[in-house]
């Protein structure tokens, strides 16, 4: 943040990846496959907001699940990555125990997977905007909030399901298309939700319920 230079900010998150996240995690939680930690948040950084399949994952890096399992725990416990589980009342339609993965810190992502490029020239920009609401969700949730998704087993998904207060927010993240029919079907279900779609490029709008993100 206090650096005023493209490059400066990219040298310091190197020097905070390759000091904190490849070296001072491994050391604290005792992760001795050094080779296939490395590759896992590779992986993870790719994967931002997307149900991780933890079989796929233990292929991919030759882990056991088990040590997997204690690696992803590492990186959580690090505030690195977070995983949030499914929000669910419906055991017949929606799934109870997927979790999906983001990055607490947009910056950390974009060096692990070497890309700095401006968003217009970003095939994974609404990526990009629903871990920045999630890192701005998390900042706000306390012991009295819950930050869940939303997915049935026809697919129908919503990107965030916030409860606060014995309140429930639905929220979207939509780079430029505002329509939802997946918040519209939550809606049909929880009829006592508010539900918001929250937009890089929209102006706040309550009666179609639009939110810009620089407001989250």
């Amino acid at each position: 943040v206090l650096q005023t230079e493209k490059e400066d900010k990219i040298r310091v998150l190197q020097d905070i990846v390759n000091s904190y996240v490849l070296k001072d995690i491994r050391h604290v939680f005792n992760l001795e496959k050094v080779g296939q930690f490395n590759h896992l948040i590779k992986l993870l950084a790719l994967f931002i907001g997307k149900e991780l399949n933890f079989s796929q994952l233990a292929t991919e890096t030759k882990l056991h699940k088990q040590t997997l399992e204690h690696y992803i725990n590492a990186l959580q416990s690090g505030y690195i990555i977070k995983l949030i589980k499914p929000f669910y009342s419906n055991f017949a339609s929606e799934l109870k125990k997927i979790p999906k993965c983001y990055f607490i810190d947009n910056g950390l992502r974009n060096y692990l997977i070497s890309n700095f490029s401006e968003t217009d020239f970003r095939t994974d920009r609404g990526e990009l905007l629903e871990n920045y609401i999630f890192s701005q969700l998390i900042k706000k949730t306390d012991i009295n909030t819950k930050l869940n998704y939303w997915r049935t087993k026809t697919k129908q998904e919503v990107d965030f399901i916030w409860q606060k207060d014995n309140q429930l927010f639905a929220l979207e993240a939509k780079w430029g298309q505002i329509a939802s029919q997946s918040l519209d079907k939550f809606l049909s279900i929880y009829p006592q939700s508010e539900v918001y779609i929250i937009s890089f490029s929209q102006e706040f709008n309550k009666k179609n319920h639009l939110i810009p993100s620089y407001l989250i």
